[in-house]
């Protein structure tokens, strides 16, 4: 059976293998591999939401009248704006890494093999990176967890199952 999680999570998956591969020497194309996933996990993040809060979405399923689970759909649907923003700010850093590690082709074909000074331009630390797309992932898994947590226990409180 297919739940509105699926789909965010197919895509997790996707983003796990571009985060696991060997960032040494290949820099550039694990900032890009990882940037296109998060892209997709964004878009899926943004559909998943609009199906979960739409008027026919699971969140309508649940019982609002009362109020520890009508303040669970409140915190799930701002999570998914959280996400979003997330999504947006690890792209971005994932997007300026690539962009540091483009050709370093100078003008006239001389290569420059030295990194640019630290600073606004610093070599970024891809290990920190990785930790921070790890943090978000597990952050998602858990929220669809709990999203999925919350139908079951208004299904059941609603027909009175464990009386």
């Amino acid at each position: 059976m297919r739940t509105a999680s699926d789909t965010p999570l197919l895509y997790v998956d996707q983003l796990e293998k571009a985060l696991g591969s060997d960032i040494p020497g290949h820099e550039r194309k694990w900032a890009e591999d990882v940037g296109r996933a998060l892209a997709r996990v964004e878009i899926a993040v943004r559909q998943h939401a609009a199906s979960v809060e739409g008027p026919g979405g699971m969140y309508a399923q649940v019982d609002l009248t009362r109020p520890t689970l009508a303040r669970q759909v409140s915190e799930l649907r701002q999570e998914h704006r959280d996400f979003l923003e997330q999504t947006n700010l690890l792209g971005n850093e994932v997007l300026k890494a690539a962009g540091l590690f483009a050709s370093r082709a100078q003008p006239g074909g001389e290569v420059s093999k030295l990194p640019e000074p630290a600073g606004a331009y610093a070599i970024p630390d891809f290990g920190a990176i990785r930790q921070r797309v790890e943090k978000f992932i597990h952050a998602l898994q858990h929220h669809l967890d709990v999203e999925n947590a919350l139908i079951v226990e208004s299904v059941t409180a609603e027909i009175g199952v464990g009386d």
